[in-house]
């Protein structure tokens, strides 16, 4: 490619990049989704928000930074990152094109019963009165951030479209999820600050405990790395949180933070629910611990299994 194609090259990574963004403006999905839905909602936005992280950090966010990332990617660089943008793009389309398919043969199959077809084709909104609040904040302060630090985001408006189906919607969010793990491992000038601005996304995003919990749950298998940063906010903001606890027979158990003379912390602990059977002896809560004192031996190793376990069961 010669440098007049490489700089086309370069504006045109621009225009897929803002495309591929715009692609998760367009899905809604069905009602059929129940329970489901505000994860699946949530999910989208992750997915996003780790592929504007990686946009960033290579410098695709800013189209008058274009003559600078020219001069910063390889021709290669970018030709991977097309086709891997590409990747992005065609899978929003393909589920589309199914989706719309489905409503087709939906319609077709129910020519007597237009009630029921009304009903297996209701979608959801996401300023739907019987969402949650705190979902309602998270998805609007998401497309405030991303709208914010990409420029490339258009202003040109498409018809939405709906997926029905949750297998369909998971496989979707799979394909995002591996052609975003391509660019990362592809572009490892961006590894050092992932970490750095995951943590600023969580920030922005969850501003409280249930909105924590909720970013949380659709970090895992999403965004690894938005999961970390979110646990580390949990344990920073809201403490230890622990499920269902079983304590039973001569355990000795620890859920708490032995915590030095000195040391400063405003940890707290959230337990589920606990119960103690037997001769078990339970420490709920933090211990600080005064000049000279020493801190106990076996909390660390009890404390440690608690918080990493949803049930914990002592024998």
């Amino acid at each position: 490619m010669d440098p007049a194609g490489f700089a086309i090259g370069v504006v045109g990574l621009f225009s897929i990049f803002s495309t591929c963004m715009q692609c998760f403006e367009y899905v809604q999905c069905g009602k059929g989704f129940g329970k489901d839905y505000e994860s699946a909602i949530l999910k989208l936005d992750v997915s996003r928000l780790r592929l504007a992280r990686w946009a960033e950090l290579v410098g695709l966010h800013d189209p008058s930074r274009a003559r600078e990332l020219q001069s910063n990617l390889t021709k290669w660089e970018t030709e991977i990152a097309e086709d891997l943008l590409g990747a992005i793009i065609e899978a929003f389309e393909s589920v589309e094109k199914e989706s719309k398919r489905y409503e087709r043969m939906l319609k077709r199959a129910a020519s007597n019963d237009d009630h029921g077809v009304d009903n297996a084709l209701a979608v959801m909104d996401s300023e739907d009165e019987n969402l949650s609040m705190a979902l309602k904040r998270m998805h609007l302060r998401t497309k405030k951030m991303i709208n914010l630090r990409n420029a490339t985001t258009s202003t040109v408006k498409k018809v939405k479209w709906a997926l029905y189906d949750k297998k369909k919607f998971d496989e979707l969010v799979l394909k995002i999820k591996g052609s975003t793990d391509d660019l990362i491992q592809n572009f490892p000038q961006t590894r050092p600050m992932q970490q750095t601005l995951a943590r600023q996304q969580v920030d922005e995003i969850a501003q409280d405990t249930e909105e924590r919990l909720m970013l949380q749950i659709a970090s895992e298998d999403t965004d690894s790395l938005l999961g970390d940063a979110v646990e580390d906010a949990i344990t920073k903001y809201d403490g230890q949180r622990i499920g269902n606890v079983v304590v039973t027979g001569n355990a000795r158990a620890f859920f708490g933070n032995d915590v030095a003379w000195g040391v400063k912390t405003q940890a707290s602990q959230y337990i589920a629910s606990m119960t103690i059977d037997g001769h078990a002896h339970v420490h709920a809560g933090n211990v600080y611990r005064g000049r000279g004192q020493r801190q106990i031996e076996f909390g660390q190793d009890v404390q440690r299994v608690a918080q990493s376990s949803q049930g914990v069961v002592f024998r």
